[in-house]
């Protein structure tokens, strides 16, 4: 591979990163704005496993109090953790560490 084109290649994934993070907490917010509290759990579940994966620790661990909550707790309390969500992630660094194989 040329060189010039691993960083590009890596700017691009940063970039789609950033934009899915920033898209994923978005969407969290409409679900419970809409009402649909089964898609929010859903979709809490889901990012708590994908946050956990790529190292958004508290994040990861912020969705797993939202998916617990989300059937059964207050509408004001999720609206608060999913805005501490947001802008946790808003300001989060992501960097990328090279791989050992590299």
């Amino acid at each position: 591979m040329i060189p010039g084109c691993i960083h590009r290649r890596v700017f691009l994934v940063r970039e789609r990163s950033e934009e899915k993070v920033s898209e994923s907490s978005a969407i969290l917010s409409g679900k419970l704005d809409a009402g649909d509290r089964d898609q929010f759990k859903r979709l809490a579940h889901r990012l708590a496993g994908s946050f956990g994966l790529y190292g958004f620790r508290w994040v990861s661990v912020q969705c797993k109090a939202l998916e617990r909550n989300a059937e059964a707790g207050d509408a004001a309390s999720l609206t608060v953790l999913s805005a501490a969500v947001a802008l946790h992630l808003d300001q989060a660094e992501v960097r990328f560490v090279p791989s050992k194989q590299e």
